[in-house]
């Protein structure tokens, strides 16, 4: 966390004493993540995993530019589900492993881009915990999320860690960047601003002083920007599931950007709708104004990141702040930077020990403030998270204890089941696929079957369940 000016034992104990805050602070914020059982999200990609084999995801996932729908994150519940079944915890388990080493590679990277320690460790603390991305923490079905934001800014850290020795991506370099990236873009649709940010990295921290710059220092950006265009191509096909949701057809207007920005404003500082399109374009040039003044390249960076990384769901219907890490991260930077950028002004002709008090300070008083507020704004209030997973859960049990052993294909008719009313009313019939590991089940749900079986109908089936 110390920086210049701080002996190296300093530096170590603060650095290690950073570590150990924002892993307790967030494991103690976060815990109830891994006790809980699969979402509805979870079983919806749990069925369409099993639509295919092993074999034809980890195909799609080398054809990265096929219309499959992000199979990376679907190889990862058809794997598990093979091998774990329908125990969540392994699950879990992963997205939570995932999660803390993007929590790391948020100090990697934020440390690589200002040559900062104490901007690294500040990005970490305030970017580990957030109420507003709590489905993060709490339902797997998020693991698209986690898993573009890990290899995008694994890709993004590799880059400028072999830039800053000097040299430029050689071949077997420019292979590692471009299996991260796709990686990431087999995670999410978020990773497409990759090659450009790749780019504006290159013309903030070096900028272009002929045209040979666009074949040397911005070659490997345009190398992955090539890869994006038939990735983007695949996602428009007709055949593709994202092409035929209604909420991902893009609306391509200035306001239709203002507006997504505003939210993501509103929900990354807990304003209810304070922020509307005027006070998004207002924010956006005083906070570009002050990259420019301060003269520093991190601000210039985080502020494009967030303008620019937000461009994938920027035309779609609006999205939550826990599918916006990838524009969340250049909000960190910038507010991380910014206040280095001020407690060094304030406290520039201060004894060594009082600037390093005042680092220690700033993190800890701004910790203990992040706790009260995330606490205040419902961190441990996830009931409205957890209670359809407890549904779900109920029904499982069920299965577990009444479950027969049916023929392939079988004819299965649900008499009642808990999920009539809910959003997600195929739950049960998916439940009881996965649980028998037979997508070719015949299931009939009473209440919405049409015509209603009668009770001779009702004894052509092989098994007939109530579900509470």
């Amino acid at each position: 966390m110390a920086d210049a000016g701080t002996s190296g034992t300093s530096r170590r104990l603060l650095t290690w004493a950073a570590v150990l805050a924002v892993a307790g602070y967030f494991l103690w914020l976060s815990r109830g993540g891994l006790s809980v059982y699969f979402t509805h999200d979870d079983l919806a990609n749990l069925s369409r995993a099993q639509s295919e084999s092993m074999g034809a995801w980890v195909k799609a996932n080398v054809l990265y530019f096929s219309p499959a729908y992000r199979p990376l994150g679907e190889l990862f519940y058809r794997a598990f589900y093979q091998w774990f079944g329908m125990n969540p915890l392994p699950f879990h388990v992963v997205c939570f492993a995932v999660i803390m080493a993007n929590i790391g590679l948020t100090y990697v990277f934020a440390r690589a881009i200002s040559g900062s320690r104490e901007t690294g460790a500040l990005v970490a603390l305030i970017g580990c915990f957030h109420t507003n991305v709590q489905p993060l923490y709490y339902n797997a079905g998020l693991c698209f999320d986690v898993f573009c934001f890990f290899f995008y800014f694994a890709a993004f850290a590799y880059y400028i860690r072999i830039r800053k020795r000097g040299g430029l991506p050689g071949l077997w370099q420019v292979v590692v960047l471009a299996g991260l990236y796709i990686c990431a873009l087999n995670s999410k649709e978020m990773a497409v601003t990759l090659p450009l940010m790749l780019v504006m990295w290159e013309a903030i921290y070096h900028a272009p002083s002929s045209l040979a710059w666009i074949t040397r220092q911005a070659r490997t950006g345009l190398v992955l920007g090539a890869m994006t265009i038939p990735y983007v191509a695949g996602k428009f096909q007709h055949d593709s599931i994202l092409a035929q949701i209604d909420a991902y057809r893009p609306v391509f207007t200035v306001n239709h950007y203002l507006l997504q920005f505003a939210h993501f404003l509103n929900e990354a500082f807990y304003w209810i709708d304070v922020i509307q399109a005027r006070g998004a374009i207002a924010i956006l040039l005083v906070s570009l104004v002050i990259a420019w003044w301060t003269g520093s390249a991190a601000l210039r960076l985080g502020w494009l990141l967030a303008v620019s990384g937000i461009l994938p769901v920027a035309f779609v219907s609006q999205r939550g702040l826990a599918q916006e890490g990838i524009p969340a991260m250049g909000l960190l930077i910038y507010g991380a930077v910014l206040l280095v950028w001020i407690r060094e002004r304030l406290f520039h002709r201060a004894p060594a020990f009082m600037r390093t008090w005042s680092q220690a300070s700033l993190f800890i008083v701004l910790g203990v403030l992040l706790a009260r507020t995330h606490i205040r704004h419902g961190a441990w209030d996830v009931a409205w998270m957890t209670s359809e997973q407890e549904v779900s859960w109920r029904v499982a049990k069920q299965l577990q204890a009444n479950h027969p052993v049916l023929r392939k294909g079988a004819r299965v008719l649900v008499l009642s089941d808990p999920f009539v009313e809910s959003q997600f009313a195929l739950a049960s019939t998916i439940l009881i696929e996965l649980y028998h590991r037979d997508p070719d089940l015949e299931i009939t749900r009473l209440t919405a079957a049409d015509p209603r079986p009668d009770k001779a109908a009702m004894q052509t089936y092989d098994w007939v369940v109530s579900l509470e």
